[in-house]
């Protein structure tokens, strides 16, 4: 299932972004590998805060507990890397400063 976002994924738009996450949690695979897998797609966005990688990051640990993963559909781009730095999420190199922060900056390869 792929989630697109795009413009501005702050407080202001908190609700919308939370409301589709919890759509596409909820969505029910049937039964395809692939079902089990939730992409973002943010290539799109214009501006972020750190409402938006809170919200991915609960996101991600619910999607665990049901047994399915949630990943980008492609590495963060430069405004979502800028913003993953200002919250300390990056190093300035774009490297993750938790191993389990690679989820920003590395994407899976899409198997179709």
């Amino acid at each position: 299932m792929l989630v697109s976002f795009s413009g501005d994924l702050t407080i202001r738009t908190a609700e919308a972004v939370r409301s589709r996450l919890v759509d596409a949690l909820s969505a029910e695979p049937d039964g395809q590998a692939a079902d089990a897998v939730i992409e973002l797609d943010c290539s799109g966005v214009e501006e972020v805060d750190p409402t938006f990688f809170q919200l991915v990051i609960s996101a991600r640990k619910s999607a665990a507990a049901l047994g399915r993963q949630l990943r980008l559909a492609a590495p963060a781009n430069d405004v979502l890397q800028d913003a993953l730095r200002r919250c300390g999420l990056l190093g300035q190199a774009s490297d993750a400063v938790w191993p389990d922060d690679e989820f920003w900056t590395k994407a899976e390869v899409r198997h179709e």
